[in-house]
Order: C-alpha cells, then sequence, then structure tokens
C-alpha cells in the first residue's frame, strides 16, 4: 500500500519482483493491492517450473505479470504466452544478439512485451544488451543494470552512465578494449607454476 502512495505521490511506475517467492494465495492477494495504475508488473511470482499456477493467476488478472527465470528458451517463450504478459530475456541465458533478437521478434507474434536486462551482468554484457534493445525499438526501460556493481571495472569506459541509464557509445575502441583487459590481468592475476 506504501508503494502504491508512493508511485501516485511521484507519477512513477513501479516493477515488482516477488523473486518465486509467492504462494498462490498470496500472489492472488497481491495483484489486488497492486491494482492500480503505478503498478508496472509483477515479475515471476511462483518458482520458476510452476506454469500451472502462473496460468492460474494470469487468468483475468488486474496488473501485468512477467516471467524472468521460467524463461530459459524459446521453448518457454511459447509457453508464457498463456500466463504472461511480458517476458524477461537476458544475454546470459540466450547466448548471442541473434538469440535474443529471434527471441523478441517470437515474443512480439505471440502477443508478450520484452523487457531486456540482467543485473549481475559486466559492461560488456549490458553493452550488448542495450544495443539489441536500441535495435529491436523496445520501448520499456531495460534492466541492463550489472555494469554499476562491478568495482573497479576494466572496461567501465565502455558504458556512460547517467541518472537514468546508459548511453550507448557509437563505436567502440576495440584496441582500447584488448589493452585494458591485458592490463587488468597482469596487474590482478599470476600465474603459479
Amino acid at each position: 500500500r506504501e508503494t502504491v502512495r508512493a508511485g501516485e505521490a511521484t507519477g512513477l511506475r513501479l516493477r515488482y519482483d516477488a523473486n518465486q517467492a509467492m504462494t498462490p494465495r498470496v500472489a492472488a492477494k497481491t495483484v489486488r493491492l497492486l491494482a492500480h495504475p503505478s503498478t508496472e508488473l509483477l515479475e515471476q511470482p511462483f518458482p520458476a517450473d510452476d506454469w500451472v499456477n502462473a496460468e492460474r493467476l494470469a487468468d483475468g488478472c488486474p496488473v501485468p505479470l512477467m516471467l524472468d527465470e521460467s524463461i530459459v528458451d524459446a521453448a518457454a517463450v511459447e509457453r508464457a504466452a498463456g500466463c504472461a504478459s511480458i517476458v524477461k530475456l537476458k544475454l546470459t541465458k540466450n547466448r548471442t544478439p541473434s538469440g535474443l533478437r529471434a527471441l523478441i521478434r517470437r515474443a512480439r507474434e505471440l502477443g508478450l512485451d520484452v523487457i531486456l536486462g540482467n543485473g549481475a551482468q559486466g559492461s560488456v554484457g549490458c553493452l550488448v544488451e542495450g544495443w539489441v534493445q536500441a535495435e529491436t525499438g523496445l520501448t520499456r526501460p531495460g534492466e541492463m543494470n550489472g555494469y554499476r556493481k562491478v568495482a573497479n571495472d576494466p572496461l567501465g569506459f565502455l558504458i556512460a552512465d547517467t541518472p537514468t541509464g546508459m548511453r550507448l557509445p557509437g563505436d567502440v575502441d576495440w584496441e582500447r578494449v584488448r589493452a585494458a583487459l591485458a592490463a587488468n590481468a597482469r596487474t590482478r592475476y599470476r600465474v603459479v607454476p
């Protein structure tokens, strides 16, 4: 109730992540409490493999549901169409930019919206997800913010951090990237015979 009031007072739309921790009863009560214009979505209320309860909750749910941990491959995207309106895709799970683009295309064909991002990914992964976001025209803000959590990131120069997100570089100086990685390897690691 307090976050709904805060969203209303500030004009913000909030994302709630249940991290697979809800029971069906708690989820049903929670979505009724969150049924307010300040709620953007409720993420992953049930364990990743609990498709039955996800489908039940989705039926008539007053808030958009997003699946994250459940989305591990193309088959999961197909299945999500019956129990969510949004899927979260990540480079770490979908391996390549072309794999992400293919899943985004398929999700759209199924009527699903997409959010990209991984809060536990470094600079390079966040940068790639940012490029895919821009290339595919995804309109929901991404969650590619893991780069902010890396202390002394040798590749931190790749992303220009702004108060509202990141600014993607037009191109990457790959020689600078190689030099930064080599310098980081020399200062942080030593080979033990």
